[in-house]
């Protein structure tokens, strides 16, 4: 019973451990209290799973050790898949090399022990102390390295550290049997051995993780390289495309003043008929002459004209107030980038509400341009997702517009700040306007 309630003890650290190390680690009270609230419940479920196992396998030679393999493998497996909300990739990996861990510290608690089980009080504190440091220790090192913000990690990585844990625990489990069964007639032999083994295949399995995290961290930065590379494109595209707008819309304007002078001519020679026609052949292609918005930026016009048609066609209201320069000397991919991203945030956050509008703000004070966004929101949006991020399923490409804005805010030495105010969400930064300076204010 003393050798039951020991391997339970080890059990019940390992669970702990990994229930803290599958979840962020915040501080509020309210989580503290569900936590350990999980914490009792999984320490029940172990301990039901344990001594029930041990019930069911008494007959066995080896059913300590069996069963507490057994006990921690589903308890984990369970809460894992329950409980905690990481991506499947960082659930599998974690347990794998916290679960790994275990078998080979057992290795080094032997070691201290003098056996698996010992009638020395002092031994087994020791034993213990020495277990728990190493287990706390490991979750620590996979939380530092954690791939859980990865936006996107390879299944292959995943299954190489599943094969490469399960290789080394085999491994080690044939060399323990190997120095049970063996010809090792020194105690201090077989307890070395069993030091050796432990810390060697312990080292083995934290270099596989690590490289596993550099390898992750990796290809996770290539992929989002290549996706801001392709916004940048679409950006580019879409100021090409509103350049082109712009165009049509500056010749419109143009035939209108010659539009104007034709119908006065008709007027003044009573030609009514002919004057009613070509007044409603004008009038509605002059309606979109005349709400064009013009702030007096060229790449300024063409973006916002562009984005109040997107808002329009999706029965979204558009505004701006706009007090700019004619020129400014960021680059024009930056500054589209930069509102194209804002503004459809905006009119995603926007689309769900009674009142779906998306209005724009900007000016330039002491070198600075400052750009205010607001939209009325349906719910309370940093109280759910204080980080703001995305919801969507496809995380990797819907991930990317904020992390657009904020490069190109820092880019500028810039500062970006989200608020939330009585149904109106508030985006808010201020970008350094680069040492060429302003013209035309």
């Amino acid at each position: 019973m003393r050798a039951n309630l020991a391997y339970f003890l080890y059990d019940l650290v390992t669970v702990i451990t990994g229930i803290l190390l599958l979840n962020d680690v915040e501080l509020s009270k309210r989580n503290i209290i569900r936590r350990g609230f999980e914490i009792l419940l999984w320490a029940a479920v172990s301990a039901a799973l344990f001594f029930g196992l041990m019930k069911l396998f008494h007959t066995y030679n080896w059913r300590d050790h069996f069963v507490s393999r057994i006990t921690v493998a589903v308890s984990l497996s369970f809460y894992a898949l329950i409980f905690s909300r990481y991506n499947i990739e960082t659930k599998i990996t974690a347990i794998c090399v916290l679960y790994t861990a275990t078998f080979h510290l057992e290795f080094i608690r032997i070691l201290i022990m003098g056996g698996p089980v010992t009638d020395n009080v002092l031994r087994f504190i020791l034993g213990f102390l020495v277990y728990t440091g190493f287990i706390v220790g490991t979750a620590l090192f996979i939380r530092r390295f954690s791939v859980k913000d990865k936006k996107s990690t390879p299944r292959l990585f995943c299954v190489i550290v599943l094969l490469t844990t399960a290789f080394s625990e085999f491994c080690s489990l044939g060399l323990s049997v190997t120095l049970h069964l063996g010809n090792l007639s020194k105690a201090n032999s077989t307890m070395l051995g069993f030091l050796i083994l432990g810390a060697t295949f312990y080292i083995f399995n934290m270099l596989i993780y690590y490289l596993y995290y550099v390898m992750t961290t990796d290809y996770s930065r290539r992929g989002e390289m290549a996706l801001l590379r392709q916004r940048q494109a679409e950006s580019v595209a879409e100021l090409e495309r509103a350049n082109r707008l712009y165009d049509e819309i500056s010749v419109m304007r143009h035939e209108y003043k010659n539009r104007i002078l034709s119908m006065d001519i008709l007027l003044k020679s009573k030609q009514y008929d002919k004057l009613e026609k070509n007044f409603r052949k004008y009038i509605s292609a002059d309606a979109e002459v005349m709400n064009v918005i013009n702030c007096g930026n060229r790449v300024l016009n063409c973006i916002f004209n562009v984005k109040r048609n997107d808002c329009t066609a999706n029965n979204i209201t558009f505004d701006v107030l706009a007090a700019v320069p004619a020129e400014m000397s960021f680059e024009d991919a930056d500054l589209t980038s930069l509102l194209v991203n804002l503004i459809d945030n905006a009119m995603e956050g926007t689309a769900e509400s009674s009142e779906p509008s998306v209005s724009v703000k900007m000016n330039v004070e002491n070198n600075y341009l400052f750009i205010t966004v607001i939209n009325p929101v349906s719910d309370d949006v940093l109280g759910k997702n204080p980080q703001l991020s995305t919801t969507k399923k496809d995380k990797t490409v819907h991930g990317i517009g904020l992390r657009v804005v904020k490069n190109i805010v820092d880019k500028y030495n810039g500062h970006l700040k989200f608020e939330q105010q009585e149904g109106t969400f508030i985006t808010s930064l201020m970008l350094e306007i680069p040492d060429s300076g302003i013209n035309g204010i």
